[in-house]
């Protein structure tokens, strides 16, 4: 088990708010949904951590 501390939680929900998925992950036939909806899963995950200021626990393999 590892964890992001707070501070790169807050380092990178500030990050990821500046992103545009619909930008980054431009439509066209070949675009897998996927993609998309991975980033988002993750900006908000951050998103709501920095908020209440919390870590984020991950697993390691």
């Amino acid at each position: 088990m590892g964890s992001i501390s707070r501070e790169l939680v807050s380092e990178g929900a500030s990050i990821l708010r500046q992103i545009d998925p619909e930008t980054l992950f431009a439509r066209d036939e070949d675009r897998e949904e996927w993609c998309l909806d991975h980033f988002e899963r993750w900006r908000d995950l951050y998103l709501s951590a920095a908020e209440k200021n919390e870590e984020i626990l991950v697993a390691v393999a």
